[in-house]
Parts: C-alpha cells; structure tokens; sequence
C-alpha cells in the first residue's frame, strides 16, 4: 500500500505513457513482429527463412552496440531530445523497408536491419527506465513492471496488426502499418513523459546518489544481470519470430497464427 500511495495522478499518467512507449518501440515494431513477414517475404523474393531471420540477428546485435551509446546519448541531453529523434528516425526506417527491399533485395533489408537497431536503441526501453526510476523509490518495482509489460502487450498487438494488414494490402501494407505506430503513439507519448527535474541534463550528476557506471561495471551484479538478459532475450525472440510461420505451416490463418 505504501508504494502505491507515492504514486499520484501525474505518476500514474507517466507509468501509462511509459508502458504505451514501450509498447511501440523497435522491439515489439520491428523484432516481435517479423515472424508474420517471413512466409510473404519468401513468397515474394524466394528467400529461406534462415536468410530472412538473420535480419533479426543484425537487428539485436546493432541494438546491443547502440545502447549503451544511447544510455549516453540521454545523460548528456535528457530523455526527450534523443527520444524524439529516434522515433522518427526509426519510423521512417520501418517505412522505407519495403523500398529498401524492391530496390536492393536481402542487402537492404539487412542494411535495414541495422538501422533499426542503431536509430531505435534510445526510444527503447531506456529512456523510460530513467523516467520511472528516477521519479519513484518505493513504488519503483511496480512502476517498472507496469511498463516493461508494454513490451508483452506491444508483441502480442503488432504481430495481429501486421497480419491482418499484410491480408489486405500485402506485405507492404504491413510495413507501413507498423511505421505508424512509433510516427504517431510513439511521438505522442515523447510530449507526455517528463524527466524528473533532478535527473534533467541540466542537473550536477554528482549530487546524485548512486553509482558511477565505472563502479557499476566492477560489480559481479551487472555482470549477472547481462547474463541473464542476454540468455532470456535470446530464448523468447528466437523462438517466438518462428511461431507464426511454423502455425501458418500448420493451417492456421495468418491473423491466428501471429497471436502465437
């Protein structure tokens, strides 16, 4: 009860922009959801599905790489800034995608790839966390779970949108549906979230409490945490890209076979 009463309207209005943020950055738009493009995709050049999925492996390593870049990116600038540039950048990086990929084949969709991953790392997660950790204290677990959730509620609607999207117009269709989603929630969502005052890019980073990210790195709990999201992100987006074309493979329609 204590946390939840730190949390006030203006709190709460910050988990829900938040959790809606994440819900429609890179991860959900562009990773979760290329499992429903795979079989068009294939139909469409006559690629295997291998070829294709090593978009997602350019994707998430570029990703890696670009992060701690864009944890950087917003201690020297603040989250709004950085957040609102990688939404565009990377909206119209999933809306170029189909030209990219009539004009230059399985290089341009790899070459895609690493857009994404290099433009979308700050209007991932990161931004957010530093919103709800810096505001909160007590209630901070809460708050962060609400929002990480929008990752799970983001990949179980964007796969059902493409889907559905690529039934009507193709896979070109689904591409441009998908650009909506940063291009529009997401930059509505940058006008709705606010750094702490304390955190701001303005503020003397040595009054405040905590490590420096030299003595973050020297400590055995970083390193497990890595670990750990290195081994979990490799085993649920590995499997889960395949799910929709292997239930596809199995009768399903493709708007089924994306809520698996």
């Amino acid at each position: 009860m204590a946390a939840e009463r730190e949390i006030d309207l203006q709190g709460w209005i910050q988990i829900a922009a938040s959790t809606a943020g994440v819900a429609v950055c890179v991860i959900p738009v562009s990773i979760l959801s290329l499992g429903v493009f795979i079989k068009p995709l294939g139909d469409a050049f006559g690629w295997g599905r291998g070829e294709i999925s090593l978009a997602l492996t350019i994707l998430s390593f570029a990703m890696a790489l670009a992060l701690p870049f864009a944890g950087r990116l917003i201690d020297v600038f603040g989250v709004r800034g950085p957040l609102v540039g990688s939404l565009l950048l990377y909206g119209v990086g999933v809306a170029a995608t189909p030209f990219l990929l009539d004009s230059f084949g399985l290089v341009g969709l790899y070459g895609g790839a690493l857009w994404l991953g290099i433009v979308g790392a700050p209007s991932s997660t990161v931004g957010y966390v530093k919103i709800l950790s810096g505001r909160f204290t007590r209630s901070r677990g809460l708050a962060m779970g609400f929002a990480m959730s929008g990752i799970a509620v983001g990949g179980a609607i964007t796969p059902l949108l493409a889907a559905t999207l690529i039934e009507a117009y193709g896979w070109h269709g689904g591409f441009y549906g998908l650009a909506a989603l940063p291009l529009i929630v997401g930059l509505i969502v940058a006008m709705i979230v606010r750094e702490p005052d304390h955190l701001n890019a303005k503020t003397d980073r040595a009054a405040v409490a905590g490590m420096t990210s030299a003595e973050a790195l020297r400590t055995p709990v970083f390193w497990m945490m890595l670990l750990l999201f290195l081994v979990a992100a490799t085993a649920n987006h590995g499997i889960q890209i395949h799910l929709a074309p292997l239930l596809s493979d199995l009768g399903l329609t493709p708007d089924r076979a994306a809520l698996g």
